[in-house]
């Protein structure tokens, strides 16, 4: 593609975050000068095997190729990497440079076929999980994925050595919109924003694309903990568009900050900011199964037919318990980060609460929110009530980040400095 001119040179000035790229993946053959592509994943092949179905954990590559395990062993339905594999089981190189080291590799293959069970692809998914087969290949990323399905799994690295694949960022020649593309790109390999924190970047405060690409990272986070509590991948779904459009919607307002006093600085980044935007994340997460709640027990009571993508929906009761960790969850952060906040407005403003609009409104949606909290506790709420609750509450929010801190007076302004 670089050769036939179908890339742009990437500029690096709007991608400042290449440098969190380790010099190992850098430069690689198809770009020496690393002038069009940005690495952006990395897996690697290996065994993946039932330990409940092999005596000795399998360590090589000519494992695939044990006759105890005929008729259990699963093959890649892909030439390249099966060549691979075979190359790297009879000590060749897998780049050949003669017609008869290829032939050698073929014909190693060609021997290993009574043995197999299946050449597949994602039909390993089903077959490892399952228990249907006692070993197989398969890629690192999405052994991970059938590991976490099934504990009796694991994976290994071979003794030989296995192909690295690397995934790259490029943005087409004829592209439109190749700054917004350069963006895109560098937020795809921030690592230690979060860690950082946004305002440190604004010495004059927070700037409202911080905030919205803080938020961004803190929803993600927020679905990634579904994804590992609950084995759910639809709430992950929701929140990665939702964080990717928060972060194109941040770009022109990088330069919008909230001044902030002196004496408001370091601790209170910390305290007030991180528990705030934490809590919004696992609200966010709230939101989106009391959403999808409301949604489909509508459907199931109108007794629509769930078909498509509606069969892979969480159950009802599964959302119901995602509601109630989001509120338990979120409840007591907001309360940190509210009276922290007022605790620290005394010295500053003159007074614990000054009627700021940021301030009522932030009451508004905490009582909300001790309301559902004592409900869920306390009275052992479920279905419709709390989930409702729980969206009002999320309206309130993103109104208070959308309409209180862009277009009132408040302490909370977003200006131009």
């Amino acid at each position: 593609m670089i050769s036939e001119g179908m890339l742009a040179k990437l500029n690096f000035d709007n991608i400042p975050n290449f440098q969190n790229i380790d010099e190992v993946y850098r430069n690689a053959d198809y770009d020496p000068a690393n002038e069009y592509t940005v690495p952006y994943m990395l897996c690697t092949t290996g065994i993946i095997y039932n330990t409940t179905m092999v005596d000795k954990a399998p360590a090589s590559w000519a494992d695939l190729w044990d006759e105890q395990y005929a008729g259990n062993i699963l093959m890649f339905n892909n030439s390249r990497d099966a060549y691979a594999i075979a190359a790297f089981a009879t000590g060749h190189s897998i780049n050949p440079q003669s017609t008869e080291e290829v032939d050698e590799v073929v014909d190693h293959l060609k021997a290993q076929k009574p043995l197999v069970q299946a050449y597949v692809m994602d039909e390993i998914f089903d077959k490892m999980i399952g228990g249907e087969a006692a070993i197989g290949v398969y890629y690192s990323g999405d052994a991970i994925t059938m590991i976490d399905d099934n504990p009796d799994l694991a994976w290994v690295f071979p003794e030989e050595g296995s192909v690295l694949s690397v995934d790259s960022m490029c943005i087409p020649a004829t592209s439109e919109k190749q700054e917004a593309a350069e963006m895109f790109i560098n937020f795809m390999c921030e690592v230690d924003t979060l860690l950082l924190g946004f305002h440190k970047t604004m010495p004059t405060g927070l700037s409202l694309g911080g905030y919205l690409q803080m938020l961004a990272w803190f929803v993600l986070l927020c679905g990634l903990v579904s994804r590992l509590r609950y084995k759910q991948e639809a709430l992950l779904l929701l929140a990665t568009p939702l964080a990717l459009i928060l972060f194109a919607v941040s770009a022109p307002y990088l330069s919008a900050v909230v001044q902030v006093p002196p004496q408001l600085k370091g601790s209170f980044y910390a305290l007030h900011v991180g528990a705030l935007f934490l809590s919004m994340g696992l609200m966010t997460l709230a939101f989106a199964a009391s959403s999808l709640f409301l949604f489909l027990e509508r459907r199931i009571k109108s007794k629509q037919r769930m078909e498509g993508f509606w069969q892979d929906m969480p159950a009802l009761s599964l959302l119901d318990k995602i509601n109630a960790f989001g509120v338990a969850a979120s409840f007591p952060l907001y309360t940190l980060g509210v009276v922290s906040g007022l605790f620290w407005a005394k010295p500053v403003y003159g007074a614990t609460f000054t009627g700021d609009p940021k301030e009522v409104v932030s009451i508004i949606v905490w009582l909300l929110m001790a309301y559902v909290f004592h409900g869920r506790l306390a009275t052992g709420w479920r279905g419709r009530k709390p989930a409702r609750l729980m969206v009002l509450v999320f309206g309130l929010s993103l109104f208070s980040i959308v309409v209180v801190n862009t277009l009132m007076e408040t302490h909370h302004s977003f200006i131009k400095p």
